[in-house]
């Protein structure tokens, strides 16, 4: 039989070559998968960052346009408040520091030289008064960058279709309505013009809405917003509409559109970072898998290798132990051999040899084991370990340490610790010596950045002497990660300040709790005001500019402690101030936003109490005592005494009486009249909730409102002043005082289906009442925050009621509910009236001028003085109430002073 040409070749041999090509194959494989994956994570991680970029670019371009839109109309106007447009012309030029911060990505040299040229200037050209800087702005390049750049992360996650076309068609839009709204966004527009303009937006409407129509996807995205913009062009491109509310309707639309955009990049966004981190770890796991299989090779063959080597050196060992008077048989093994046989016997001849062996070398096991072991602990633990003897002399250590530390003694160590360090060092020596029992601390060394060992002394006895061993272990990198922990724990990120948490431990660790100062808790209201307007990052850049200079002007008090307690709350403890310097205390809170320019007022209030060694559970609670009272007072600030104590318990009092005194009818309703300012006349009354309590007197309805809204009782009184209104149009149909309106305020809150059914059985049994009850809605700004809203209020004009919009002007979504609602009434806010814009007609002529447009009733609120009256009548304000006429009256009295001046009137 023929044998085979590898019969010759030996085992190992095979194995070898085998192992060989086996690992040469893993690490291709490894290498090339992990090289794979890798290049997707960083083409994903590229897209990303374009996207970013397009953010930047979008955000630039949005806020300019929007700002030239609220400086012409300023402009127009006339107008010397310009906060709306100098905050999109800080936003603006915010995205621009990032956008040229990041305009080397991406960008041709001759894209990156226009967006340059146009980033320089942009800050020097919008602080001009005019707009001649707008026709100069690249809007062509800066929509070809944002195009470029969302529909490459739209690619990278292969997205639906329609989101191309839907991006394509918001662009086209938006560079459409900025080529054209320097000749649109007039006071008195060119109607060809207008009509021009709406039909090159057609097509790219007709197109959003059969994509929204036809891809369900897209009605997730932008469906809630497309019906909004294009309300908003249709009133921009109408000319009669007039030009407050078209400048609403620019910003309206301009911003929708933007939202749209924004949400479809943030899809996209989502998608990549999805994607970036699978891939990010298939790259790591193809690494880890490579690796360990790897190891495990290397692991067999080394094990085969050397077990193969020793068996035969052990074999030869053997022969010579039989036969001591044989030659070594070393040179006589040929270079193929298999001993098998042969090997099996000798070792069971070994087995029965090695028991007397073992026998006479245990003892020398034994004195060697102590040795071996610190031997090992030397050389293979990987820590730095030295031998020291009684007076501290180094006497043997291993190379860890010699690298750790190089040739220096003990002493030459201590040098290079703080002044810290080195008496904990010789508190450490001191127990050992004393206790001999281990001790372990940490040293942290003179260095930058900071360097921290971890150090253990353990006493060892040699015969009469006392030794020690040192070992030493960097561990910087855990105590820089637990104080990174602590710093996250403890500290607010946005302000940097201490948290509710780090500032109750500061407190306490500082031993304040053992000394006497003033404690306060400081609320900026204004906080939410601006997060929900400009975003939560201005809101907190705000604050941190106010906590900049509250901590500026805290800085002559030896000791002080400021915290963040909440979104808008702060803590501050100023030790050894008293009651005594009042005063001082109240007049390190700022009045204003800007300390420079003084634009805008700051809403705050604060809660103090004087504390004298109390803990800080006690102080905090005591000044959130007073903050709740300055809160219900409506005052800025308040210092805690006995006397705030009893007003928050009477308050406490006050809210668990509340829900039975609703059901008891305890709140009644009083009627403030309406009176025609031209004629005189009664014509109707505001009805007012109010509550004279047998136990705590008058109560404001400011304090039992707010109550109610607090303990949701709300619903319940306002079902309940409802039905007492309803129940006294009853009671004067058919008298004197059929004709007269009651006006009934329903808050968004209250915007019930009990509610709803209530009008609306009272409507179908007494039709004649909805041309009585007017429903005067509070609160605007909560107005279109929800569809259910604005259905049900849909529901309720529908029946025949009357809208009426409560505190017009307040906000922009008062001008925005006109257009969503039959609205028939307006009621200026008493602020325009007798308050602190009584001064400013322009607003007062610009409303009255549009509800006369609008055709719809104007009433003034807040008439105090014969002035006010004869101005409101100057500026064609319809109807108005205020204490000029009478103070709000019970229903009874209100009856008797209608009929009798109804009766004046007639004689």
């Amino acid at each position: 039989m023929r044998r085979s040409p590898f019969a010759d070749v030996p085992f190992r041999t095979v194995l070898t070559v085998l192992f060989a090509l086996s690992f040469v194959a893993v690490v291709l494989l490894t290498f090339w998968s992990g090289y794979y994956w890798k290049e997707k994570a960083e083409t994903s991680r590229q897209a990303i960052t374009n996207m970013t970029y397009a953010k930047d670019v979008s955000g630039v371009e949005s806020h300019l346009i929007l700002y030239y839109v609220a400086r012409q109309y300023e402009i127009e106007r006339a107008e010397t408040f310009t906060l709306v447009s100098d905050q999109y012309r800080d936003q603006a030029l915010a995205f621009n520091r990032s956008l040229i911060n990041d305009v080397h990505v991406g960008l041709s040299d001759r894209e990156r030289d226009a967006v340059l040229a146009f980033s320089d200037n942009i800050e020097a050209a919008t602080t001009s008064i005019d707009t001649d800087w707008f026709r100069l702005v690249p809007f062509d390049l800066l929509k070809s960058l944002d195009r470029r750049w969302i529909y490459d992360g739209l690619r990278q996650t292969n997205q639906d279709s329609s989101l191309y076309e839907a991006t394509d068609a918001l662009l086209r839009l938006q560079m459409a309505y900025t080529r054209n709204i320097d000749r649109v966004f007039v006071a008195d527009p060119d109607k060809d013009q207008l009509a021009e303009f709406e039909a090159s937006l057609l097509p790219e409407q007709a197109l959003l809405q059969n994509l929204v129509l036809d891809r369900p996807i897209l009605s997730d995205t932008v469906d809630d917003r497309i019906n909004q913009a294009f309300t908003a062009l249709d009133q921009l491109s109408n000319p009669d509409v007039p030009y407050e509310a078209r400048y609403v309707s620019a910003i309206a639309f301009y911003d929708q559109t933007q939202r749209m955009l924004d949400a479809i990049s943030d899809k996209a966004l989502a998608a990549l970072e999805t994607e970036r981190r699978q891939e990010q770890s298939f790259y790591v796991f193809t690494l880890i898998f490579g690796m360990l299989t790897l190891a495990l090779l290397s692991y067999g063959f080394v094990r085969y290798y050397y077990r193969y080597r020793f068996d035969l050196v052990h074999l030869q060992e053997r022969a010579l132990a039989i036969d001591p008077m044989l030659e070594p048989p070393a040179n006589s093994f040929p270079d193929r051999h298999d001993f098998a046989p042969v090997e099996q016997e000798l070792k069971r001849i070994a087995r029965d040899m090695s028991l007397t062996v073992r026998h006479l070398e245990a003892k020398s096991f034994e004195l060697a084991e102590v040795h071996e072991r610190w031997a090992s602990l030397f050389t293979e633990t990987g820590l730095a370990i030295a031998w020291i003897d009684d007076k501290f002399e180094i006497i043997e250590r291993n190379d860890v340490f010699e690298r750790l530390l190089g040739n220096r003694n003990l002493y030459e160590f201590t040098q290079l610790l703080t002044a810290t360090g080195r008496k904990i060092w010789e508190d450490g020596l001191a127990h050992v010596k004393r206790e001999q029992r281990p001790s372990e601390f940490i040293l942290f060394f003179e260095e930058t950045p900071r360097r921290y060992m971890s150090v253990k002394l353990l006493p060892l006895e040699v015969g009469n002497h006392r030794h020690y061993y040192i070992i030493l272990e960097d561990v910087t990198e855990r105590i820089v990660r637990e104080q990174e922990v602590d710093r996250l724990v403890r500290y607010d990120d946005a302000t940097g300040l201490l948290n509710a948490y780090g500032f109750a431990q500061t407190y306490r660790k500082r031993g304040l709790t053992a000394t006497n100062g003033v404690f306060l808790v400081f609320k900026v209201n204004d906080y939410q005001h601006l997060s929900d307007w400009y975003g939560t990052a201005y809101a907190e850049a705000a604050l941190k500019r106010l906590v900049s200079r509250l901590e500026a002007r805290l800085k002559k008090y030896a000791t002080s402690l400021l915290g963040r307690y909440r979104d808008n709350t702060l803590l501050l403890y100023i030790q050894d101030l008293d009651a005594e310097d009042k005063d001082e205390v109240e007049d390190l809170f700022p009045r204003d936003w800007d300390e420079r320019t003084r634009r805008q007022a700051l809403d705050s209030q604060c809660g103090m109490t004087v504390v004298r060694m109390q803990s800080y559970d006690e102080a905090l609670k005591q000044a959130m005592n007073a903050l709740q009272l300055a809160i219900e007072q409506r005052t800025r600030f308040v210092w805690y005494d006995a006397d705030v104590l009893r007003q928050v318990e009477r308050l406490a009092l006050i809210e668990r009486t509340l829900p039975d005194a609703i059901k008891k009818r305890a709140i009644h309703v009083a009627y403030h009249p309406q009176i025609e300012l031209k004629t005189g006349a009664i014509v109707g009354a505001e009805a007012l909730a109010r509550w004279d309590s047998d136990t705590h007197g008058k109560i404001s309805p400011d304090e039992f409102i707010r109550m109610a809204e607090k303990s949701d009782q709300i619903l319940w009184l306002s079902l309940s002043v409802l039905e007492q209104v309803i129940e006294q149009l009853l009671r004067w149909h058919d008298t004197s005082l059929s004709a007269l309106t009651v006006s009934y305020n329903l808050s968004p809150r209250c915007l019930d289906a009990a509610i709803v059914d209530l009008l609306t059985e009272t409507a179908e049994t007494h039709p004649w009442i909805t041309d009585r009850l007017v429903i005067e809605l509070t609160e605007s700004s909560d107005l279109l925050t929800y569809p259910t809203d604005l259905s049900q209020l849909e529901t309720i004009a529908r029946n025949g009621y009357r809208l009426s919009i409560d505190d017009f002007g307040t906000g922009y979504a008062s001008f925005e509910a006109i257009w969503h609602l039959p609205i028939h009434e307006v009621k200026i806010d008493r602020m325009y009236v007798s308050g602190k814009a009584k001064d400013s007609l322009s607003f007062l002529r610009a409303v009255a001028r549009f509800t006369r447009e609008q055709r719809l009733v104007l009433v003034a609120e807040g008439i105090e003085t014969k002035l006010e009256l004869k101005r409101m009548i100057e500026e064609g304000v319809e109807i108005g109430q205020g204490y000029y006429f009478t103070e709000p009256l019970d229903a009874m009295t209100f009856t008797a002073w209608a009929e009798a001046r109804i009766q004046k009137d007639e004689t």
